[in-house]
């Protein structure tokens, strides 16, 4: 298993491929060289940042 750190721009760039660009999650960790699991968490991670953003702003609009 390895403990390798990658930049920010990297895991949003994987994040963006995946959900704009419409590639599955196994393509681009081979593709990439980074684990499927990692990649899941790097998505998840997104959108539950864009989901507190949102609530959020609701909440400042009240």
């Amino acid at each position: 298993m390895s403990n390798k750190r990658y930049p920010e721009e990297f895991k949003i760039e994987v994040v963006k491929q995946s959900t704009e660009k419409g590639y599955k999650i196994y393509d681009l960790a081979s593709r990439l060289g980074t684990s499927t699991h990692s990649t899941y968490i790097w998505l998840k991670n997104s959108v539950q940042m864009i989901l507190f953003l949102k609530f959020r702003q609701t909440s400042n609009q009240k």
